[in-house]
């Protein structure tokens, strides 16, 4: 009900005169209240209203003010009076309280003068003439601020024009340089052009010429290709001649004494092929030569107290059976005696299951060096041979020297070879060479598509590997593991060359691992020269091809059979079991071992400890020379101390 004065300020300052200035104070103290009584407002609450203007009345302390809230107070409370409740008797207490305030304030009305209203017109009239001289001082101020805006903008104007003058002329000025900078570049990039004409005419004749001599090069590279493969497709027929041979054809070298060669079957007993074709595979070594013609020196040698030897029952049952080879006749040998003695030094080969002919031959080699050791006293826990400051010479002497103090005997002679073996570390460069005896080699089969000879596998069996992560190498330079690079070379030359070609593999699937045999055509030469992969030596190391063991089938199930060379007549039989024949061809997915023979050297070399320890050291690196030629195969019988124990069985076998 109390809202602010309907007169604002503005108004106030257009009274002219002391009658509009009373019109303008009963505006202000006239309230809307025309709705008073419909607007369900109580009578109690509109008295509430009058006690509180009332209240405000008395509060205020000016003059004007007080004034029109006087004349406030008397209009709302005729206002109360006109409610409809005013009359009732519930609302006489708020009649008395309405009725006592409106009179007071007529009362009070009454006493403020039209003097005093004509003072509250001159102060009011003071307040307006010094709002208004307030009003013109400010428009006065803002025309000055105006005035120097104009000014300022006109002198920014001059400025901006004589800047755009000024810019106008740079820009004029640097349009000039920039046309004299094109026209410099355009006759700069004409004289390029011109210089580049030159230069690709030059180019171009340069082409030509280079082009027409490699033109005269290609044709001259075609007609040395052109040579070249006529020179291949002659090699080629003779590599095809020498690798595409029958065992009896017309040898390279002239044969012996036409001496009859005996030739014997021998039994199965039940999956024993493996051990026959290895014995009629050495029966055409030097090592039957031993054995037939120099059996006192064998006896000689005899080591029946070696704790690694077997009494001397090998030797005795090998020198047996090459007895029984050695006779002619049409019956074959029964091996059982044999095979008896091998199974009792050996459980692995004691039944009658599919063995692997070089796992027997290697067991049969080891069984006989161990019974025909010279060495009688061994030297237990030989140090390690350090390469350090030394020479590989001085390195494989004393390897050698070291493997001869414990090992010496016919077969070290006849089969045993220096391998070196060289770790080298990718880290520090750190290099270990170890100088290691062996008895045979085993070569691995390229997985190529084109043909593969025998000096392929040989060549992947010396090339320089990186070792697998599982098989990580110490190094003692920087004292890490590391997965140093290996490589193999052959140091020395044995007189009796067993290769094995690596045919069966074993490979892993996820958590399964499974063996698989390598049928792959590998070409084996009839005669090859091992100088390649040897150091450089005045002696020759020319091999001939004596005796060839096959596999056919697979792991499942298999049969083993020998090509073999006669000692004496250089002819070739196949040797299956019992049967024998004449060979034809070698079969190069079957060929598993081969065994080569070293020619005559031109001249001897004594071993590397100085001299010949045994009548079948000599040459190089100790290692028996070609044994003479017999002129007739007499029979020897057996000794007493070469004669294998005779005891159950293998004594009603013999």
């Amino acid at each position: 009900f109390f809202s602010n004065s309907p007169c604002s300020m503005r108004e106030w300052d257009t009274v002219v005169d002391f009658d509009e200035y009373l019109k303008v104070l009963q505006r202000t103290a006239e309230i809307p209240l025309e709705n008073v009584a419909t607007k369900g407002h109580s009578i109690k609450t509109l008295a509430g209203g009058v006690s509180t203007l009332n209240s405000k009345v008395q509060q205020s302390k000016d003059v004007e003010e007080r004034y029109i809230l006087l004349w406030r107070l008397v209009s709302f409370a005729a206002k109360t009076q006109k409610h409809p409740d005013y009359k009732t008797r519930l609302a006489q207490e708020c009649k008395q309280v309405v009725s006592y305030t409106a009179n007071k304030a007529l009362t009070e009305l009454e006493t403020i003068t039209d003097t005093d209203v004509k003072e509250l017109y001159d102060k009011q009239m003071a307040q307006a003439k010094q709002r208004q001289d307030e009003r013109q001082k400010q428009q006065e101020q803002e025309a000055k601020i105006m005035e120097l805006k104009r000014e300022r903008e006109a002198e920014m104007e001059k400025r901006r024009k004589e800047a755009e003058a000024e810019r106008e002329k740079q820009e004029a000025e640097q349009r000039a340089q920039e046309q004299k900078e094109r026209q410099e570049k355009q006759e700069y990039w004409r004289r390029i052009e011109a210089e580049q004409k030159k230069e690709m005419d030059r180019q171009q004749l340069e082409r030509y010429n280079q082009w027409k001599q490699a033109e005269d090069t290609r044709r001259h590279q075609m007609d040395v290709e052109r040579q070249a493969r006529w020179e291949w497709e002659k090699t080629r027929t003779e590599r095809r001649r020498r690798l595409f041979w029958n065992f009896n054809d017309p040898p390279a070298r002239p044969i012996s004494s036409g001496v009859r060669q005996p030739r014997r079957g021998l039994v199965n007993l039940g999956n024993t092929c493996y051990m026959n074709s290895v014995l009629q595979a050495l029966y055409g070594t030097s090592l039957a030569d031993a054995f037939l013609h120099r059996t006192k020196d064998i006896e000689k040698d005899l080591n029946i107290n070696n704790q690694l030897g077997f009494s001397g029952r090998v030797a005795g049952a090998f020198f047996s059976i090459m007895n029984e080879m050695n006779h002619q006749t049409s019956y074959p040998v029964q091996p059982r005696s044999f095979k008896d003695t091998i199974g009792r030094c050996n459980q692995a080969f004691q039944g009658y299951q599919q063995q692997d002919s070089h796992d027997f031959m290697r067991t049969l080699l080891d069984a006989l060096h161990e019974d025909l050791n010279r060495v009688k006293k061994r030297t237990l826990d030989l140090p390690e041979i350090s390469s350090k400051g030394k020479t590989d010479e001085e390195v494989a002497k004393e390897s050698w020297a070291q493997y001869k103090s414990n090992n010496d005997s016919v077969l070290v002679d006849l089969f045993a070879f220096i391998e070196k073996s060289c770790l080298s570390c990718p880290k520090c460069g750190e290099v270990s060479k170890k100088f290691s005896p062996q008895m045979s080699l085993e070569v691995p089969i390229p997985q190529v598509n084109e043909a593969v000879e025998l000096e392929d596998c040989i060549k992947l069996h010396t090339k320089e590997e990186t070792l697998e992560p599982g098989s990580l190498w110490e190094c003692s330079g920087c004292r890490a593991k590391v997965q140093a690079k290996k490589k193999l070379e052959l140091w020395t030359a044995p007189q009796v060359l067993t290769l094995t070609l690596k045919r069966f593999q074993t490979a892993a699937f996820m958590t399964h691992s499974y063996a698989n045999k390598i049928t792959k055509e590998i070409y084996i030469p009839r005669e090859f020269d091992l100088a390649d992969y040897l150091p450089p030596s005045e002696f020759t190391s020319l091999y001939e091809l004596v005796a060839v063991i096959n596999h056919e089938g697979s792991l499942n199930g298999g049969h083993y059979t020998a090509e073999v060379r006669g000692r004496y007549d250089n002819t070739w039989f196949w040797f299956s079991d019992e049967r024998f024949q004449q060979a034809q061809s070698y079969k190069p997915t079957q060929a598993y071992q081969l065994l080569y023979r070293r020619m005559a050297n031109q001249r001897r070399k004594v071993s590397p400890t100085g001299q010949a320890s045994s009548p079948y050291a000599a040459q190089e690196g100790g290692w028996v020379p070609v044994p003479q030629r017999m002129p007739s195969a007499p029979s020897v019988q057996p000794s007493n101390r070469l004669q294998p124990a005779a005891t159950g069985a293998t004594a009603a076998a013999t």
